[in-house]
């Protein structure tokens, strides 16, 4: 379901809650590490769908299973948690993490659903920095959040299955920047965004899980081009779920149905 792209350690991490563990490569493909992840006082095993890595090697995982951030060491024991619910903004609200990134700060960013629907973004020591969004239809509003990316100038990209656009775009502070994208037909439009990420040349690519492939956008956030297609051959996919950037021109791309993982070099 997800994918993290640890560039300072060399590693790939997997999110796979059918079999509820996290997986870990190296960028060549080597399978290096598996993390069972284990909840409730590590008598229940869990469903991991979505994971990423701190510049300590800490690993944070959402699961299905848990409304809180589980996180782990690099041997992949429960250090800590985070349970948002406790923050003072946040109380009172039904509150479902579904996908997770860190940008290169350190700073951590939650999308929520549940009784609303937002992003949340937590400094490095857990601390309540601010929430971006809401539940609704307008610009900059959400409905069911899908995925998250954050690029070099702390930009943050949300894709959203149902919100008035698929992708939308908000600076470092939080401010609605643009958003692109509808649920109609067409090359410029989605039927399934599920994940997002920005190479340096600042092409915005984004999967459409249901059109089997991944789209290349301008930083205007027109269409440019296209990896993918159905299929199982290389380059090819079968319902794509989640993309990662290595920072550079490199994509990685993790297939549900085709239960493998690519990396594109963009040239």
């Amino acid at each position: 379901m997800g994918v993290y792209w640890d560039v300072e350690g060399g590693e790939i991490y997997i999110a796979d809650p059918g079999n509820r563990s996290i997986f870990i490569y190296s960028e060549e493909g080597i399978p290096l590490y598996r993390i069972q992840h284990n909840i409730n006082s590590r008598d229940k095993v869990g469903e991991p769908a979505d994971v990423a890595v701190d510049k300590d090697g800490l690993v944070y995982v959402i699961d299905h299973q848990v409304d809180y951030i589980d996180v782990l060491n690099p041997r992949g024991l429960s250090v800590n948690r985070i349970d948002l619910s406790k923050f003072q903004d946040l109380e009172g609200l039904e509150i479902t993490p579904v996908c997770i990134t860190i940008d290169r700060e350190g700073n951590i960013y939650v999308g929520v659903d549940g009784s609303d629907a937002f992003v949340v973004v937590l400094d490095s020591s857990f601390s309540f920095i601010r929430r971006v969004g809401r539940r609704g239809k307008r610009e900059g509003e959400f409905q069911h959040i899908t995925g998250l990316f954050v690029d070099k100038d702390l930009n943050l990209y949300v894709t959203d299955i149902d919100a008035y656009f698929c992708v939308q775009v908000f600076d470092s502070t939080g401010n609605y920047q643009f958003g692109f994208g509808k649920h109609k037909d067409g090359w410029e439009n989605f039927s399934f965004p599920k994940g997002v990420a920005v190479t340096s040349d600042g092409t915005i690519w984004v999967v459409d899980a249901l059109r089997q492939v991944v789209k290349g956008f301008n930083k205007k956030g027109e269409f440019v081009t296209f990896i993918g297609g159905k299929g199982t051959k290389p380059g090819e996919m079968l319902f794509p779920s989640d993309i990662f950037c290595n920072g550079d021109s490199e994509l990685v791309v993790v297939e549900r149905v085709g239960k493998r993982f690519q990396i594109f070099r963009i040239e």
